[in-house]
């Protein structure tokens, strides 16, 4: 009986936060596992499917198919109520092939073939997050477009932009609680529709600079409209990274920072504090062994992060695990955060991204002959 009461009692706290408007929802949205081993320190880093998550624009660098797979232990040690995220994602950059570059196919179709450079030097991603507890879960579907933009208007400078569309749906469990509460009277369950826009400067070939923002319409997701008003706040973020390259055992070393500036509700009238994010990655043994780590500071946060990789080759495929283990210094109750990801690659031929017929057929061609001698030579 007395466990009981305790039930009731979590289920009624838990409850009462979702339906008052400073409850931070969606909070654990949109995290990858290589960016949160270097502490989210990668507003400016680009190039693989993570860029989905932390800066859209970074994704129309892609060269190759990645489909990749997150699962994440928060707070362990502590009272999560059997806390589970998970994060399921697939990039594909747009290829002369009608079926991996379907939009390009089907807005050519709807447009009369105006959507030929809209669809080229760029990718596309689709996401699927799911948070979820005894009480309470959290589900969102995403839409990712993102594309370079070289040379821009002549000006010899290097841009990418990306635009992520979501679809947020969050809800409620039925339980003793939610059954005597008006609060739920019109349903337990309610959804939202947000943008989120992201840019990156190529300053030089090995220094970026990125911006990006969430949440640009600020969508409500309230359970109860008629009672509450619950929007997932605008954030804009900040950030820049430096390739710096090989340096003593560390290959292709990577510094970057990035400065977080969280929204805030219309009636709240504390001073709104920034984030800081500082981190760096290397590679060890040809590229096979990846090494994270980071600092992230600021609004009452401390965090130690810590993240490693190992990429295997497989011919044309590639298959890396990730992890990251993320240590907050403020809160004494929990081992940390475990984070773990699957990425699976499919590299893509040169031949792939030239929408000309005639030189794809050439580049194709010298292709396969450099793969028939490669055979040859793995024969003998």
């Amino acid at each position: 009986m007395k466990r009981k009461y305790i039930k009731l009692t979590i289920i009624a706290i838990s409850i009462l936060c979702l339906s008052l408007p400073s409850y931070g929802a969606f909070e654990m949205w949109g995290i990858s596992v290589r960016a949160r081993g270097m502490a989210d320190a990668m507003s400016a880093v680009y190039g693989d499917i993570n860029s989905v998550f932390h800066n859209p624009a970074g994704l129309s660098k892609i060269k190759s198919i990645q489909v990749m797979g997150n699962y994440t232990m928060p707070f362990m040690g502590g009272d999560d109520v059997g806390m589970s995220i998970m994060n399921a994602s697939v990039a594909v950059p747009f290829i002369n092939d009608n079926i991996a570059n379907w939009p390009k196919a089907l807005f050519g179709l709807l447009s009369f073939g105006l959507s030929n450079p809209i669809f080229k030097d760029g990718a596309y991603g689709f996401s699927f997050y799911n948070f979820s507890d005894e009480l309470y879960y959290e589900r969102a579907f995403s839409f990712t477009y993102s594309r370079e933009l070289p040379n821009l208007l002549n000006t010899g400078m290097n841009f990418s932009i990306g635009v992520r569309f979501n679809l947020l749906m969050r809800g409620v469990v039925r339980n003793e609680y939610t059954d005597i509460n008006p609060y739920f009277d019109n349903g337990l369950t309610s959804s939202g529709f947000g943008i989120d826009i992201g840019a990156l400067f190529y300053l030089t070939p090995k220094f970026t600079i990125g911006v990006s923002m969430n949440n640009l319409l600020e969508p409500d997701i309230a359970i109860n409209k008629d009672r509450a008003t619950e929007l997932v706040n605008r954030t804009l973020k900040y950030g820049l990274a430096w390739n710096i390259g090989n340096i003593v055992f560390m290959e292709d070393l990577l510094v970057s920072y990035s400065l977080t500036s969280p929204g805030k509700d219309e009636g709240d009238i504390r001073e709104p504090k920034s984030i800081n994010h500082f981190g760096f990655q290397f590679w060890q043994f040809e590229h096979s062994l990846g090494v994270r780590a980071g600092y992230e500071w600021g609004d009452e946060l401390s965090n130690i992060t810590f993240g490693l990789s190992y990429e295997l080759a497989l011919s044309e495929h590639e298959i890396t695990v990730d992890y990251a283990f993320i240590f907050p210094t403020t809160m004494k109750a929990t081992f940390g955060t475990h984070m773990f990801a699957l990425v699976y690659k499919f590299n893509l031929p040169k031949s792939s991204f030239i929408f000309d017929e005639k030189k794809q057929a050439e580049l194709k061609r010298i292709e396969d002959l450099k793969k028939k001698q490669k055979d040859d030579e793995d024969i003998k």
